[in-house]
This record gives C-alpha cells, structure tokens and sequence, in this order.
C-alpha cells in the first residue's frame, strides 16, 4: 500500500521529461506515497557525475575597457566552452585579449605562475589606458566610476560591445573584487590566485519535500547537499554523510509528481547531461 511505502527511489534517467537536462527534471511516481504528519523524510544516497566544463555560455565572460588617443572601447571577451587548467586558461586569455584589440602597436601577453597567479601586461608605447573589470563590477557590486549602475558604466564608453546575457568568468581567472588597471608607465597587473573550480558546492533543491533550510540566497528548498571541491572531472560524487538530516513533516502530504533541480553556490541552476540518483526515505511516527 502506497501510506506503507518508506523508500522512494530517484534515478533522473526515468525523468518525466525526457529532453529535461539532468540537473532539472520531473519525475511521476508509479504510486502516490501517503506521508502522515509529524513523519521524518531524508534524502539519501545522492550520487552526482563530475561531468559539466570549466566554461560554458554561463560563465565564459570578460568585459575589457581600451583606450586608444582618447576614445574608449568596451570589448566582450568570449573564453571558448571547455575543462581548463591554469596554464591553458593563460593561452586562451591571451588569444582573446588579442582578437579585435584596438590597441593596434602592442600586444597582451598573458603569462602563468607556479603560484597560481596570471600576469597580463600590454607592450604598447602610447595606449592611454586598458582595464579589465572584476567579477564584482559585472554583478554590479561595486561602482564604476561613479555610475549608478554596470549597465551605465558599461554604456559610457565611446564604443560599447553589447552586454551578454551570460554570466563572466573573472572570478574563475583571478578577478573576483580588484579590476586589473593597465597604463604605459605600468603596463603590468596580478590577478589573485586562480580557482578553476567551476562549482563548490551543489544543492539539491525541491518545493515537494518540507521546507527547512535556509540558503545564503534565501532559499528554503535545499533538501540535500554535496560537497565537490576537489573532486576531479569524470569522478562520481557522492553524499557521504552518516546521518542525513531529516525533515519534518508537520502536515501530510502526497509524493506523486515532484520536480528536482541542481544549484551551485552561487544559486545557479547546473546543467547536467548525467544522471543523477537518490533516495526518499519515509520514518512515519508509528515506526
């Protein structure tokens, strides 16, 4: 009988859905499951593949000011999709710094470290000034010169690159709060260390299970979470807590149609083309 249930089984292969990516999906369950109130639910047993790229439209933006004799020029810089460490992340820098610069007597070199720092550096002998923003500066945490807003400042240059709707890579690269200044008399600048680490953490989210987290971006819906720091490209990843927190149901419920979806630390919904797997257990207050 379908209130006597207390293992619900989640593989995203049998999605509702089947063109849903992996990291959002519906499942319909072939019974309603009964779940009494003042019952314990915990997820467990969630196994994620490591399978996603360090860039992807999501996140593969750079916005560069140049300029040259007085005119300003606000460049987008898009980094191909792909896995990345820090010495092909430097190449591939450096590729796109030189592609339709307007600094037309120099050239950017992008050079990486064994301390885990990229150096840019501008060879020009007249360029007025170059800037590369910060991860800070594109979420419009920080002002930039004075305007309200990042939309403006990047609008104010003379010749200004449409913004993209994907989200920047400086961070990743080094850039997460100080923009990197360029001029002749210091045509050198330091990122801060390079965190190739597209996601930290990954939190599973759902509205159809009780609500009692809290994430930092207000959400109330994270019902599992996993660790993914370190862990390297194709590898499974795993939730290995012992006891899983639970969650109490105050009211009863049914299990029928629910939908899942995978965040980043950042709030961000991750794409997944893997399946992921979990585990519903029911503890009525009877058992």
């Amino acid at each position: 009988m379908s209130d006597r249930i207390s293992r619900v089984f989640v593989d995203s292969n049998y999605r509702t859905n089947i063109q849903d990516s992996h990291g959002h999906f519906s499942i319909d369950l072939s019974l309603p499951v009964l779940v009494e109130a003042g019952s314990h639910l915990r997820v467990e047993g969630l196994v994620i593949s490591h399978a996603w790229p360090t860039l992807d439209f999501r996140n593969c933006h750079l916005f560069l000011r140049e300029v040259v004799a007085g005119v300003s020029h606000h460049r987008v810089l898009r980094l191909r999709d792909g896995n990345f460490n820090i010495s092909t992340v430097a190449i591939e820098l450096q590729e796109k710094l030189r592609i339709d610069s307007r600094i037309e007597d120099g050239l950017w070199t992008v050079a990486s470290g064994d301390d885990g720092l990229l150096t840019l550096s501008q060879s020009s002998p007249t360029f007025d000034s170059a800037r590369l923003y910060s991860a800070s500066d594109a979420a419009g945490l920080t002002s930039v010169d004075s305007y309200s807003s990042w939309s403006e400042a990047w609008a104010a240059a003379d010749e200004s690159e449409p913004l993209p709707s994907g989200g920047d890579a400086a961070a990743l690269i080094g850039v997460p709060l100080r923009r990197l200044n360029f001029t002749v008399s210091n045509p050198r600048a330091v990122t801060e260390h390079v965190n190739l680490a597209r996601h930290r953490v990954l939190h599973l989210c759902t509205t159809d299970l009780p609500q009692t987290s809290l994430s930092p971006h207000g959400r109330t819906d994270v019902v599992s979470s996993l660790i993914v720091a370190g862990s390297a490209p194709g590898s499974l990843i795993h939730n290995g807590f012992a006891t899983p927190p639970s969650l109490y149901c105050a009211n009863p419920r049914q299990l029928r149609h629910m939908t899942f979806h995978i965040r980043d630390q950042s709030d961000q919904v991750v794409h997944l083309a893997h399946p992921i797997h979990f585990e519903i257990v029911v503890t009525r207050p009877f058992e």
